[in-house]
């Protein structure tokens, strides 16, 4: 690295915000599952009394 000289990133920016949108909509659908789940447990905890 040479004083006063500009380093260029060697990250592609493009493919870190496709990779950031992949992981939000996973994330979105994981937790539309954890919710479902939850409430067929709540419906059968329900049916158990």
């Amino acid at each position: 690295i040479r004083a006063g000289s500009i380093e260029l990133s060697n990250t592609d920016v493009g493919r870190s915000l496709v990779d950031l949108i992949v992981a939000s909509t996973n994330y979105r659908g994981n937790a539309r599952v954890i919710s479902s789940v939850q409430q067929l447990v709540d419906e059968l905890l329900v049916l158990g009394r």
